[in-house]
């Protein structure tokens, strides 16, 4: 079973972001990128956003960085 970290999220001057430990891309387009991390979902937004590098560990993106917003992971409480 591969173990994952708690998501770093590293912001460079809005125009180059990294994330390390995501678990994968759910959408994307060159105005919004959402991410799925251990914490929830990252939803990036901008202007001509592009995934510069990925792997299974780090994704990194580059643009014009407007906002970042994260959902939050919902727990399942049934049973």
């Amino acid at each position: 079973m591969k173990e994952y970290r708690q998501g770093i999220v590293t912001l460079s001057a809005f125009e180059r972001m990294t994330v390390e430990g995501h678990r994968g891309i759910i959408s994307y387009s060159e105005n919004e990128i959402a991410v799925r991390t251990a914490g929830g979902t990252l939803y990036v937004t901008g202007d001509k956003l592009e995934i510069n590098e990925i792997n299974a560990d780090e994704l990194i993106l580059k643009g014009k960085i407007a906002s970042l917003t994260r959902e939050k992971c919902k727990k399942n409480t049934e049973k």
